[in-house]
């Protein structure tokens, strides 16, 4: 359950400094939730977002205590966390299709399924935040898998993609440019690491 922070402008291994931020609640007791910073929570202030298999918990603005959502049940492990048009969204996990929406209240909502199972791990469709800020992207594993856009209300399909894994992927959005990096890592143990701009 511990969080390494690293100060502003500091490089290396050794720049990770632990007591820092408070150890994550990890209710669920698994090893792969997600994490993600919310700058709206707080009154603005900012604060972490931890999230795993049976909710939301949210810090203070001094990362010194978590705050819990009511249970709301996804997929154990590999969970998925984005930020999207001032909300935090998560979900998913090992199959599952569920996503919920975390207000910067601390408010959580039940939000319409992911039309495909997402997740952080291999043969998982991943969700990604659109590079406007304000929409999501989900991407379906394999050649010319299909992509939803989450508006804030709905998924849409919107098209397919050529990223062709069907391996341990993350895509970032890079909005300065308008664009999604993709980097993935075959899970076959031979083939190389190979990053996509889309």
């Amino acid at each position: 359950a511990q969080i390494l922070r690293r100060p502003y402008g500091q490089a290396g291994q050794s720049s990770w400094q632990n007591g820092q931020v408070a150890d994550h609640p990890n209710t669920a007791n698994q090893v792969a939730g997600g994490l993600e910073w919310f700058p709206e929570l707080n009154g603005g202030s900012g604060g972490l977002v931890f999230v795993d298999a049976v909710g939301a918990s949210w810090s203070n603005a001094a990362l010194s205590s978590w705050s819990h959502t009511p249970p709301l049940t996804s997929g154990n492990y590999h969970n998925w966390i984005a930020h999207a048009g001032g909300l935090i969204y998560w979900g998913g996990g090992n199959g599952s299709s569920v996503m919920y929406q975390l207000g910067p209240t601390g408010a959580a909502v039940a939000m319409p399924n992911t039309p495909l199972s997402a997740g952080v791990n291999t043969e998982s469709a991943i969700v990604v935040r659109h590079p406007n800020g304000a929409d999501l992207l989900l991407f379906e594993v394999g050649a010319m898998g299909a992509i939803h856009r989450f508006d804030g209300i709905s998924w849409s399909n919107i098209g397919v993609h050529q990223i062709n894994t069907t391996s341990l992927w993350i895509g970032v959005p890079i909005p300065e440019y308008g664009v999604l990096l993709f980097i993935a890592h075959p899970n076959d143990g031979t083939a190389a690491p190979y990053a996509r701009v889309y």
